[in-house]
């Protein structure tokens, strides 16, 4: 006796399944981030811990670090962050901020010149630099 697929339950029409959150971008805190204006080279206003507008702006392009971070449900989640140049503070929402360029470190620079470089053979070496080697 062949057994069903799936379960048959009858599905209830007044019933909804609930959406999909929209959370928008996740930052960690202590990351350096970019400020990103919608409409660019304009300012984006901070706000305070209660969400009113502070006299504080950063301009669009400015490096800022995440302090905190805290979920407001429909509105999304906002960050508390700092400017790295003059030490600003205040709350803003994770559409203004955009991701810094990752720079490259130098050890993976150095590794690459180094790989880049032509292997040299004992054939090409100095006849004393041969001759002093041991022979197995």
């Amino acid at each position: 006796m062949p057994l069903p697929q799936r379960p048959m339950f009858p599905r209830s029409a007044g019933v909804v399944p609930p959406r999909a959150r929209q959370i928008g971008p996740v930052f960690g805190v202590g990351r350096k981030m970019l400020i990103a204006s919608e409409v660019k080279r304009r300012n984006v206003v901070l706000t305070d811990d209660k969400g009113a507008e502070l006299r504080t702006k950063i301009r669009d392009g400015a490096e800022v670090e995440i302090l905190a971070w805290q979920p407001r449900g429909a509105g999304g989640i906002r960050y508390r962050v700092r400017s790295t140049k003059d030490g600003v503070e205040g709350w803003l929402g994770a559409m203004c901020l955009r991701a810094a360029p990752v720079p490259v470190p130098a050890v993976a620079i150095s590794a690459v010149s180094a790989a880049s470089r032509p292997a040299v053979n004992s054939a090409s070496r100095p006849a004393a630099a041969v001759a002093g080697r041991k022979r197995r």
